[in-house]
């Protein structure tokens, strides 16, 4: 690139500005942020605009206005302490961690509640179309029958209900990466305590969902081979690429790149990871258990379901993963931050720029 070029390219915040080579006068400071590397000071173009520079972690640099650049929460002229949004800007505690989830959830309410609810309605209706016209009328398993043909039984059973369950496991697959992906975007700006809106988070996002699909599916069939083999390499294996998916969103790297990433920060710190994970999904199951067992009430305890009930029930599980995923995402993607800030010193860069004057 010749002197005083800028190659311009998409990043997460600001307005790429359209401006020739030519000089740049500049003082200031660089600091890292999770998802770009802001230079901000004095910065003017030829005609004078104030302009910054943020560097996108795939490499391609960007010119914006300064009033997009980053800023935070001040008073007196910079942000004063260590929590810009919502969570501290250092190692943090597992409690922290679940805090963290609930304040975006609680202070981004509208997106994320919005965002889930939206997604978990579709998908309900869909699981209530793939029961009512995919899933056949199943002939049970004779427990008088021989050995033999309760196997093939069994094998028919399975045949029947094959493509039910592949169209379930498909809108499960789709719609909780969709949630997650959103989620991850939402904490990306949430640590920084900036807003967002749901088209902000989705032209974010949008251009990652199918490499974030993809992950899911890989990541999937890796925990599902690994659970097949005495169940524990599929746990060991989980918690390493727990991070991937966040890691794949805020870095915008390759699914390769990111299940390395992912690899490199739990590494040293698998048993924590594990717990803090282990920890969430006891948190999540409990709480979508009480969701669903409130509807269950109010179905019949036992007899043919009718089509309405069928959708209440398809409803209750709905609702439940609209509240639930999110939390785990927000966890995950928190998860993320704190390994870069306890392994990258991520958090004492941040801070420097969190003192950044508005």
């Amino acid at each position: 690139m010749r002197p005083g070029a800028l190659l311009a390219g998409p990043v997460l915040a600001g307005t790429v500005l359209p401006m020739g080579p030519g000089p740049v006068r500049r003082s200031g400071h660089v600091a890292w942020l999770p998802l770009l590397l802001v230079y901000r000071g004095e910065h003017s173009d030829r005609a004078g605009r104030p302009v910054g520079f943020a560097a996108g972690l795939d490499g391609r640099i960007s010119v914006m206005s300064d009033s997009d650049l980053p800023r935070y929460p001040s008073q007196g002229g910079g942000f004063q302490g260590e929590q810009p949004g919502v969570i501290p800007l250092r190692p943090l505690g597992l409690g922290e961690i679940f805090e963290g989830a609930w304040n975006t959830m609680r202070r981004y309410a509208g997106v994320v509640f919005g965002t889930s609810a939206a997604v978990a309605f579709v998908g309900a209706v869909a699981m209530f179309l793939a029961n009512l016209y995919l899933l056949p009328d199943v002939q049970q398993i004779d427990p008088n029958a021989s050995v033999e043909q309760q196997a093939e039984q069994a094998q028919q059973m399975l045949a029947d209900t094959l493509p039910a369950n592949g169209t379930l496991l498909l809108v499960s697959l789709l719609t909780q990466t969709l949630v997650t992906g959103l989620l991850v975007v939402i904490i990306g700006r949430a640590v920084l305590g900036k807003p967002i809106t749901f088209a902000e988070a989705w032209a974010e996002f949008q251009p990652r969902l199918p490499a974030v699909l993809g992950l899911t599916v890989l990541v999937s069939l890796i925990t599902m081979v690994g659970t097949f083999l005495l169940i524990i390499p599929g746990i060991v294996a989980y918690v390493f690429l727990a991070l991937a998916t966040p890691a794949l969103v805020l870095e915008r790297g390759t699914i390769g790149a990111a299940m390395k990433r992912s690899f490199n920060l739990v590494s040293g710190s698998w048993w924590r990871v594990f717990g803090i994970l282990l920890l969430a999904l006891v948190i999540t199951t409990v709480v979508g258990m009480f969701i669903q067992m409130f509807f269950t009430m109010m179905l019949p305890a036992d007899g043919e379901l009718s089509t309405g009930q069928q959708f209440m029930s398809e409803l209750g599980y709905g609702i439940a993963q609209a509240v639930t995923v999110p939390f785990a995402a927000g966890v995950a993607a928190i998860l993320y931050m704190d390994q870069r800030i306890r392994r990258e010193n991520l958090g004492e860069e941040l801070k420097r720029a969190a003192q950044l004057p508005d």
